[in-house]
């Protein structure tokens, strides 16, 4: 994923996920469609989205701990994409997103 071919890494995480079916790779594997492709992977239900959501931002956070500048934009232009899949990851980005171009009072 951090070479930056998001198709290549979602090929191997979606197997990941075939045979670990639960929020971290499913997370990973969204990820990776939103930057590459149309997501056509999701949670089945509303308490796998929350899970899956908050796998996706711990992902989200280590591409910005590893200065993953070029994908965490991607992921950034892509929040409508990514809302139809796990609204609550994007909810979370967005009002990060929002805070983070408010200038600090002072």
């Amino acid at each position: 994923m951090l070479n930056g071919d998001a198709a290549a890494a979602a090929e191997i995480w979606e197997k990941i996920w075939r045979s670990e079916p639960d929020a971290r790779p499913l997370a990973a594997l969204v990820l990776c469609e939103t930057i590459s492709a149309q997501t056509t992977h999701a949670p089945k239900t509303g308490e796998d989205e929350l899970a899956t959501s908050r796998a996706f931002i711990a992902w989200y956070q280590k591409l910005i701990t590893v200065q993953a500048h070029a994908m965490t934009n991607q992921i950034n232009g892509q929040l409508e994409k990514l809302s139809r899949v796990l609204p609550a990851a994007a909810q979370m980005l967005q009002a990060a997103l929002a805070e983070a171009a408010t200038p600090a009072a002072g």
